[in-house]
């Protein structure tokens, strides 16, 4: 069988090795893992509590619509539950925005050295990759980046703080890619690392939701939150946009009511 030709060009994605892995290779009974960004801190003693009750049902499917997190992130961040959409880590929600948007034809801009996972998943869908090299204190060249967008520009990535340079854009830098990106350009801003930045100097990327139907906000509970191996991610968007990656009839509404009464399917 032929898989895509560009899949034999590609050099796969290295994650680090497990900590088990490395202690038996170099005969180590400790060591401090850094190659994956993982929490050194692990995860809040509540999940730890919580797990048992999944444990007790691994024998029936996960929620495909996430209702419980998805309530919970709507009302922490007062927004719409339809502009919200979950992935196995933000790495999937990447994948799903490359699918959804890119294909033969099309291009996408984004820094690099940044998160591969973009380039990556770009070029599986066929689009051409546009690489705009980092300035020498490891900023996105803006100007750069918006003049290789052009109409077949589908994508323009965004990752704040950078991964790996860990450079914060600022909230001016933001407004002009906003407001001088075409209204056919997705402007994806990833913030997997979003709660590691100083508070006061975080872009009020929600806002930017709530008034741009072309930005899409990916954060994850990955990083700070120490809950990699659970694999959470998500996205913030207008929901016309969440609805353009996750067409009707992708999810199931179930009437739980005594009577299919119809008001469980609004």
């Amino acid at each position: 069988m032929k898989t895509k030709s560009v899949l034999t060009q590609m050099n796969p994605y290295k994650p680090g090795k497990q900590i088990e892995e490395v202690k038996k290779e170099y005969n180590l009974d400790k060591i401090v893992k850094l190659a994956s960004n993982e929490n050194p801190f692990g995860f809040s003693p509540e999940v730890k509590d919580r797990l048992p009750e999944s444990i007790s049902q691994l024998e029936l499917y996960p929620d495909g619509y996430a209702r419980e997190i998805r309530e919970e992130l709507a009302s922490f961040y007062s927004i719409d539950e339809s502009q919200l959409i979950f992935g196995n880590g933000s790495d999937e929600i990447v994948q799903i925005l490359c699918r959804a948007f890119l294909e033969a034809g099309s291009n996408t801009v984004m820094a690099t050295p940044t998160f591969p996972q973009y380039k990556h998943n770009a070029l599986i869908e066929g689009a051409e990759v546009r690489e705009v090299p980092l300035t020498a204190g490891g900023h996105h060249d803006i100007d750069t980046m918006l003049e290789n967008v052009d109409d077949k520009t589908r994508i323009l990535w965004l990752c704040s703080p950078n991964n790996p340079t860990g450079v914060l854009l600022e909230k001016e830098t933001i407004d002009r890619i906003i407001e001088d990106c075409p209204d056919h350009v997705l402007i994806v801003m990833d913030e997997a690392y979003y709660e590691y930045a100083e508070e006061s100097k975080r872009y009020a990327s929600l806002d930017a939701v709530q008034k741009h139907n072309n930005v899409i906000v990916l954060r994850t509970f990955s990083k700070a939150y120490g809950l990699a191996g659970l694999r959470i991610g998500y996205g913030i968007a207008d929901h016309s946009l969440i609805s353009a990656m996750e067409p009707p009839g992708t999810i199931q509404y179930i009437c739980y009511c005594s009577e299919s009464c119809g008001s469980c399917l609004e």
